[in-house]
């Protein structure tokens, strides 16, 4: 569908912040609010959104809801980024909604982030789901993805990513995030660092709104995942990524909101098997056992710091990094080599990629022009190998070594 491979094009290329949302916000009205024809659930936050949002949707769908989802940016298709109980969004009923609205958006000048929530919305209306849950797509305030009036708030935490749009504090990155608090909207959070608190409290305050600060709950790792333990409960996470822990503890408490406040009927067996099924395609997954290939989108420095948390205990073992230029890429590697492990520099194609050879000079490592000849020589020599850094690399990644073993990418 060619018309369709252009809106992908020009979706993979639009990356410029919106000023403000007003035109978005027109746009809405004059297609008759499809925004408040929606039940909504909002996840902003630096890292953990796509987990978050995972988690919430298998629990939801488990209890019996028809549950939407929008998260950015995809993995492997642009469809991934919109899905209605297991299934993403077809050709077909993309081009149905761009050939019906296109002339529209176009005549009021919408951003592409900005039409790809609408068709979201639109798709989640025709599906009838029962709970949208929409993942921002950058900072909060100013997201497209704001014109949403949700039944709670979630931001994960606050790091330094994006800062040429958010600022280079935590404290103006907290007040961007912040934005997505809306009056009488309780927030959730499993944020610790007090400037970031305190600017969430703040806006709360004005908004008038409730904020529940998450902390994780106690569990136990074993090789088969990690167990959760909560009360006299015990859930299990299938993976060996501890960061999930937060994100899962986080989880529960909205979803003890609305089961107790909301009055959703959602019982403890559909807790236990939305947590257990839940599982987020390139957050420290492993893709091939023997030798052990495992990936995690670790895009930014607290992205990093977590993944080395959990990737101590496949030591020894060798790192692939690649990253792009707006990241905050010298202290991401050299915390990564505090691991004291081989660590190889790759390329991927990507216009926003960053000088990943003029890297590996300056840090004295090894740099492999071509991802999957890092990959070819790790199955040959059997290297157990982890893999990280920018979600677009890990994505090709992802890809190769899946379809190389004749295995969905879904």
């Amino acid at each position: 569908m060619q018309e369709l491979d252009v809106f992908y094009e020009r979706l993979h290329r639009d990356h410029s912040p919106v000023n403000d949302l007003s035109r978005f916000r027109a746009f809405l009205a004059k297609q008759g609010h499809p925004e408040h024809q929606l039940t909504c659930l909002h996840v902003a936050g630096t890292n953990g959104k796509g987990s978050t949002v995972n988690y919430l949707y298998h629990i939801l769908m488990e209890a019996g809801y028809q549950v939407g989802t929008w998260t950015t940016p995809y993995l492997h298709h642009p469809c991934d980024r919109i899905r209605v109980q297991h299934h993403f969004i077809e050709d077909q009923a993309l081009l149905d909604i761009v050939q019906r609205y296109e002339s529209e958006w176009e005549k009021d000048q919408l951003s592409y982030h900005e039409i790809d929530v609408f068709i979201a919305m639109m798709y989640f209306i025709e599906q009838k789901v029962d709970v949208a849950i929409f993942e921002v797509g950058l900072g909060g305030e100013k997201d497209a993805t704001n014109v949403i009036t949700p039944l709670l708030s979630v931001i994960t935490n606050i790091g330094k990513d994006h800062m040429a749009y958010l600022g280079r504090t935590y404290q103006s990155i907290a007040q961007a995030k912040a934005g997505i608090i809306k009056p009488h909207v309780p927030l959730f959070t499993s944020e610790t660092k007090k400037v970031c608190l305190d600017v969430f409290k703040q806006q709360c305050d004005l908004q008038h709104t409730s904020m529940t600060c998450v902390k994780p709950y106690p569990y136990q790792k074993t090789k088969e995942g990690i167990y959760l333990k909560y009360q006299d409960r015990n859930y299990f996470l299938k993976t060996q990524a501890l960061y999930q822990v937060k994100n899962a503890s986080l989880v529960l408490e909205s979803v003890l909101y609305l089961k107790n406040v909301k009055h959703f009927s959602i019982q403890e067996d559909a807790i236990a098997r939305g947590f257990q099924k839940a599982i987020w395609p390139g957050r420290f997954e492993i893709i091939h056992q023997d030798p052990l290939i495992l990936i995690d989108g670790a895009h930014n420095l607290e992205g990093i710091d977590a993944f080395i948390e959990s990737a101590r205990s496949y030591i020894p073992c060798q790192f692939v990094f690649s990253v792009l230029m707006d990241k905050d890429i010298s202290l991401m590697l050299e915390h990564l080599l505090c691991l004291k492990q081989t660590v190889i520099l790759t390329a991927f194609e990507d216009e926003r990629l960053a000088d990943i050879q003029a890297l590996s000079v300056r840090y004295d490592l090894q740099y492999e022009e071509d991802y999957r000849t890092v990959i070819d020589r790790a199955l040959e020599m059997h290297q157990r190998t982890l893999v990280t850094g920018s979600l677009h690399f890990i994505s090709k990644v992802r890809e190769y070594v899946l379809t190389m073993k004749g295995e969905s990418t879904l």
